[in-house]
């Protein structure tokens, strides 16, 4: 072999060696799901009397162009636009729930994001006010950032239901604000369940990995569609379709997480798919999966 030619296959090792893991492994790949069944969803969401939600809005307040592979291992380095998203469920003659509430324009700059929408943070402050219930995905700034920016109003703290894990420090990258002795004191805790009905039509789902406090939300709207609210669990429509969890980079180093169990819930979710088709599952981050069909998932994406 020539001189050249092994310099050549040295540099690729050291270069490509690192790349694959960093941004391609997906190990240690698929690992047994949780099981959660569909079934004993469906069960929960008809448990508390009342009206189911009807419909969903979801306000984006910023976005990103980002490289697939990060936030799902080997899933290549086309750029996918990646947002800061908060969903509002409409419940006829009650007061609405909110699922994550995005981050203030503090928050946003903190994390390095340069567009945040002005008028999206307005409309996600006026659903966190007006709420009937408030519950996060995970304690992650760019999902607590809006709650945690209204942090001085106990009334606005006290609709949160949260696990005790979801505001037990406060997360790096937050913006200044943060809840009060007070509002803290006022947030309901989660029952430490693995699943459990929180409204008519809405199961929390305990599932730690990403975080210590990340949850799942089942949402089974009053005409029957069905929703799985993923968190950064399932980070994008590629996470949970060819369960790939975040990328190394990601997940070791810049934001640590149980890969093993995250893997574990991408899992879960896959095998609740098959029993329920018609279900969509809504990633944290992935605008484009819920922009591209926008009558069947049935998400008014604002």
């Amino acid at each position: 072999m020539k001189r050249t030619t092994r310099i050549f296959l040295l540099i690729a090792a050291i270069i490509g060696i690192p790349f694959y893991w960093l941004l391609v492994s997906n190990a240690p790949g698929l690992q047994p799901g949780q099981g959660v069944t569909i079934a004993q969803l469906r069960v929960l969401a008809a448990q508390m009397p009342g009206k189911h939600p009807t419909a969903i809005e979801a306000a984006v307040l910023d976005k990103r162009d980002v490289p697939g592979d990060l936030l799902a291992a080997g899933t290549g380095i086309a750029r996918l636009t990646a947002g800061v998203m908060s969903f509002h469920l409409l419940v006829p003659g009650s007061r609405a729930i909110v699922i994550d509430s995005g981050f203030d324009r503090a928050t946003a700059r903190q994390m390095g994001y340069e567009r945040f929408n002005s008028e999206a943070g307005g409309r996600v402050e006026g659903w966190l006010r007006n709420a009937g219930l408030i519950l996060l995905t995970h304690e992650h700034p760019d999902h607590l950032g809006g709650l945690a920016a209204l942090g001085d109003d106990p009334q606005v703290m006290a609709r949160a239901l949260l696990p005790a894990a979801q505001l037990t420090k406060r997360p790096a990258n937050l913006g200044p604000a943060w809840p009060t002795p007070a509002a803290l004191a006022s947030v309901r805790r989660m029952r430490d369940l693995p699943l459990q009905a929180v409204a008519p039509g809405v199961v929390a789902i305990r599932a730690p990995g990403h975080t210590p406090g990340s949850m799942m939300y089942f949402v089974a709207l009053g005409d029957g569609r069905e929703y799985l609210f993923g968190g950064d669990t399932v980070t994008t429509a590629a996470s949970w379709k060819q369960g790939r969890a975040r990328s190394h980079l990601l997940a070791d180093w810049i934001a640590p997480e149980d890969r093993r169990a995250v893997l574990s819930w991408l899992t879960t979710v896959r095998a609740l798919h098959r029993e329920a088709p018609r279900m969509e599952i809504i990633p944290g981050h992935d605008i484009d999966s819920i922009a591209q069909t926008p009558g069947k998932q049935g998400i008014l994406l604002q």
